[in-house]
């Protein structure tokens, strides 16, 4: 059970999900302490913080991860060893570099921004760049040796000592002004930085002595070069891929606005991106969780199944990893459907108007294929990124993202769609980026999944049925609240139990299989 798929995706998806709900908590109290500013100078430093640590860390956890597995199923332990003193020296450099510029341009960056008092925020928050650094370098280890627990572990360390100390450290700098207040909080990124990767070292060095007296007697070897070479080959292509879909909605974020403004005041314009963008697309990168968690396990996996030549067995993981993604996305696309404006209503009740409620409830209920599409997109980049194919999901992500930002120009202009062609345009995006991706596995493993997608495709039909019904009968019965709970609880256990039946049909008949060869 260690080293399996499921048990390692399952593990991440958990506490990615309560590293979420924990993030969610966040922001609330720290607005209530700071206020409207303080939560402004977060947001205006925050971004480049979180570009500035993609830049530095992005794809060297995922050359670590994948070039581990692959030298431990050949037992080649001393070259594991150099690729990963290596990684984490190329990591631990670039994310010190970054870390001494977001502080020495401080000032710079805080003019071009038009507000003088991040300046201080940006120096706050510069020591994060490095401590997170150490955390994907040490994250990228055990995900080569297939053990997930430090890495969501870590995470839920990252999430909890940043709500405890950064609003404990905003509250008692309070009193020292706004800007303190925030730093405040800053600070508490770094210190949760700081503890995640204490704790991820600390695994590294109980990890270690636990192998200090296997003896390594690897044949290959490479020069320092070449390693270095073999790093950047794979790390590269992946960063650059990581960096293509937030400059895309960087993008995003200035055309929807402006092409809005031709029909609509600039204030409404922005109210309608921000309801598209931020309550929905947080709402969409929930269940998304579990293709992020799939994408991870999948790709020190299938390296190593690769290197062993083992065929057989990268079917199953692939066949696995489709299965575990649809079985999130199925439910969680039914239920955005089913049960929109019923969410919207009871998130966002108290805050928001009868109209941007109902606009809300529309563009989720349109990005319930969002959530199918993004997940498939995701999971098939990690399985072509673990048959070695890293610039493959690169170009076809290009490729999306230049149809995504012509489709909301043609889309979000046309006054009939207006904001919801933002939401169609993500659609297109994530669907051709998926079929581009799966017509490139098929020609890799043939004939892989075909049968699982049917076979959830044709559950979900199902209760697709009992959630409408349902939801339609309470609705009579009890307040819109209550009827969400009960029957989008019906609907999901009825789900998992048609899932846990299948899984049980599909071993008694391997059974059987076995019993009747023997």
């Amino acid at each position: 059970m260690k080293n399996s798929f499921f048990s390692g995706a399952i593990i991440l998806t958990v506490c990615a999900i309560i590293g979420k709900v924990i993030g969610a908590f966040y922001r609330i109290p720290f607005a209530m302490i700071a206020g409207a500013e303080g939560v402004g100078l977060y947001q205006l430093v925050y971004p480049l913080y979180a570009l500035l640590l993609t830049i530095s860390t992005s794809g060297i956890p995922s050359a670590i991860s994948k070039l581990l597995s692959e030298n431990y199923a050949k037992n080649e332990y001393n070259l594991a060893k150099k690729y990963f003193k290596f990684s984490m020296l190329i990591i631990i450099g670039s994310s010190l570099i970054c870390a001494i510029a977001i502080a020495l341009f401080s000032g710079t960056i805080a003019n071009l921004q038009g507000n003088d008092s991040a300046k201080l925020c940006y120096v706050a928050i510069s020591p994060a760049v490095f401590f997170a650094g150490i955390v994907a370098g040490v994250r990228g280890y055990f995900q080569g040796k297939e053990n997930m627990v430090p890495t969501a572990v870590s995470g839920i360390i990252e999430q909890v000592c940043k709500v405890l100390i950064g609003l404990l450290l905003a509250y008692l700098l309070r009193p020292y002004g706004i800007i303190m207040s925030t730093i405040g909080v800053l600070l508490g990124v770094v210190l949760s930085e700081a503890l995640a990767s204490l704790f991820l070292i600390v695994c590294l060095i109980i990890s270690k002595r636990k192998n200090k007296n296997i003896l390594y007697s690897d044949i290959v070897k490479i020069p320092n070069k070449k390693i270095i070479k073999n790093i950047f080959a794979i790390s590269l292509p992946i960063a650059f891929g990581g960096l293509i879909m937030p400059l895309t909605l960087l993008i995003d974020s200035s055309l929807i606005v402006k092409i809005l403004s031709k029909t609509y005041t600039a204030e409404y314009s922005t109210m309608l991106f921000g309801l598209q963008s931020g309550v929905v697309g947080s709402l969409v990168n929930l269940p998304v969780v579990a293709s992020i968690a799939a994408q991870t396990v999948i790709l020190p996996k299938l390296s190593k199944q690769k290197a062993q030549n083992d065929t057989q067995n990268s079917q199953k993981t692939i066949k696995n990893a489709f299965l575990f993604v649809m079985v999130i996305s199925a439910p969680a696309a039914i239920c955005y459907f089913i049960y929109s404006k019923q969410i919207i209503y009871l998130l966002y009740g108290n805050a928001f108007s009868a109209e941007q409620i109902e606009i809300c409830s529309k563009l989720l209920k349109i990005s319930c294929l969002n959530i199918i599409a993004l997940s498939f997109a995701q999971v098939t980049a990690g399985i072509l990124q673990g048959f070695g194919k890293v610039k493959t999901p690169v170009v076809t992500l290009l490729v999306g993202a230049v149809i995504k930002v012509v489709s909301v120009i043609l889309l979000v202009s046309n006054p009939s769609i207006n904001i919801y062609g933002a939401e169609i345009s993500d659609i297109i995006c994530y669907f051709v980026v998926s079929l581009l991706n799966f017509m490139v596995i098929q020609k890799l493993v043939p004939h892989t999944i075909v049968s699982e997608i049917l076979k959830t495709a044709a559950i979900s039909v199902e209760i697709f049925v009992v959630a409408y019904f349902t939801n339609k009968i309470l609705l009579k019965l009890i307040s819109s609240n209550m009827s969400l709970i009960v029957s989008g609880g019906i609907t999901i256990f009825m789900y998992f139990i048609s899932i846990f039946v299948i899984i049980k049909s599909k071993r008694h008949k391997t059974d059987e299989l076995y019993l009747s060869v023997k």
